[in-house]
């Protein structure tokens, strides 16, 4: 996984913000539709990136009773939100989604919501999360993709800070990606939001994550943190400043 400890505090700071961004919620809800359409319980279940919960929550109604359920993620600051949708006997486990610690074919379901994009090499993780179901199983997760985060990447390369922001796949890439095994289902989500300041787009983009404010780190010259700012004022339209967000959603099957 990409700088794993830069992560973990990142989304261990956004915890309590995290369920916001309406994106979120939306991946959440259309994953778990892509899940729960097939009319399927499952007996042993695996989370990469449980974080507050927001996906568990969505999921639960595929979860068989009495089964098991693991929840992984880097970090556990986001525990105390999971409330209710943690059921009775869930196990959390702090590992990195991306070497996960689990034996292979342990699991009926797999899912990770928001999570790919962090991985260092997704499609190998794809492999790996694989080889952790039954023959059978399911893996359902979400990536986000190009040209997520626009205009405000634009406006960081305008400024020389564009290597700033980690690299996505393209729509092309990721369905490469997902082709070589057996797809049930994918989709893609795409949205833009919009904000009457900057400040508040900036606030929208921690919440989403490991994201700490940009205009904010030290390291970025003043005089690019101005160029930035002026940048994304010539894209204000009259719902406010723009932000795009892509993901692709897909649910994979262990043949």
């Amino acid at each position: 996984m990409l700088r794993p400890g830069i992560i973990a505090r990142d989304f261990a700071r956004s915890a309590a913000a995290y369920g916001e961004p309406p994106f979120h919620a939306l991946l959440a809800r259309r994953l778990a539709a892509m899940v729960l359409k097939g009319d399927r319980r499952f007996s042993s279940v695996l989370e990469i990136g449980f974080h507050t919960g927001l996906q568990t929550r969505a999921l639960r109604q595929a979860f068989a009773p009495g089964g098991r359920l693991v929840l992984s993620d880097l970090h556990a600051a986001g525990r105390g939100c999971l409330g209710e949708a943690l059921p009775p006997g869930a196990i959390l486990v702090m590992a990195d989604g991306e070497r996960p610690p689990f034996r292979h074919d342990s699991f009926d379901l797999v899912y990770a919501g928001g999570v790919f994009q962090w991985f260092s090499d997704a499609p190998v993780a794809l492999e790996s999360l694989l080889k952790l179901l039954k023959p059978g199983g399911w893996l359902a997760f979400s990536q986000f993709l190009e040209p997520s985060l626009e205009p405000l990447k634009a406006a960081f390369r305008e400024a020389g800070e564009g290597g700033r922001f980690l690299p996505l796949f393209a729509e092309r890439e990721w369905r490469g990606m997902i082709g070589r095994h057996r797809v049930l289902d994918s989709a893609l989500a795409d949205e833009t939001h919009f904000y009457p300041r900057l400040a508040f787009l900036m606030a929208a983009l921690r919440a989403l994550g490991a994201t700490a404010s940009p205009l904010r780190a030290r390291r970025i010259p003043r005089a690019a943190c101005e160029h930035i700012r002026g940048a994304m004022e010539r894209d204000r339209g009259p719902a406010g400043l723009p932000l795009r967000l892509c993901a692709g959603l897909g649910l994979l099957q262990k043949t």
